[in-house]
């Protein structure tokens, strides 16, 4: 923590989204990769965190999530992930209409980034506009699906996350019925890691509010 402060008090961080600043995503990305990763760790500090908002950090992320380089937008998400404990980051990301590509995300063939992903839109989703763009762009069926991949407990934590905080959307919580998650939720409430099983309860003490469910 006082390295990551130390970095902010030499003008680091503004160095470091000056290095987001490519003017394509289809160059070579390795300065940016490097920016993002260097982000991300200091991201944990909250000052950080407003200082990459001053210095305009959040539009360049919209614009590298659009990259399809895996290297890239692991780093990318990984700082939307730890940012979006903040509420004007989190307002940023939905004018920047960040979501539909986070969400994209989660259809990556790389395990890593389908579980930062998952854990950007846990994070984000406790705004209600997350929660129904999520929906919007086929999100739910995509982390019940991440849900099921039980050997990664990881994705396991981040999906049933996700799948938690959306499910508080009334809506949702009628998709998430039809894609049969309540079944899916019950069968991890044994044999599983205890953030999972909170994750699991979570979700489905929302899921319960519906009579059906």
């Amino acid at each position: 923590s006082q390295n990551r402060r130390m970095v902010r008090s030499y003008g680091g961080i503004e160095k470091l989204v000056a290095l987001l600043n490519i003017k394509n995503i289809t160059d070579n990305t390795e300065v940016a990769k490097s920016g993002a990763t260097a982000l991300w760790t200091c991201g944990k500090s909250s000052k950080n965190r407003q200082a990459i908002v001053k210095h305009g950090g959040v539009p360049l992320l919209a614009k590298l999530l659009k990259s399809t380089d895996t290297s890239l937008l692991v780093p990318v998400v990984c700082i939307v992930e730890v940012c979006a404990e903040d509420t004007s980051f989190r307002a940023l990301v939905l004018k920047l209409d960040m979501i539909p590509d986070i969400v994209k995300a989660l259809d990556s063939e790389d395990a890593s980034l389908q579980t930062h992903a998952a854990l950007a839109i846990h994070k984000c989703a406790v705004d209600p506009e997350v929660r129904v763009l999520v929906r919007k762009q086929d999100g739910l069926k995509m982390l019940v699906a991440k849900a099921q991949q039980v050997d990664n407990k990881e994705l396991l934590w981040s999906s049933t996350g996700a799948i938690w905080k959306c499910a508080m959307d009334k809506e949702n919580a009628l998709e998430f019925a039809n894609l049969k998650a309540v079944e899916l939720l019950v069968g991890l409430l044994t044999n599983q890691p205890e953030d999972v099983l909170i994750n699991v309860a979570g979700a489905l003490s929302e899921l319960a509010l519906d009579a059906k469910n």
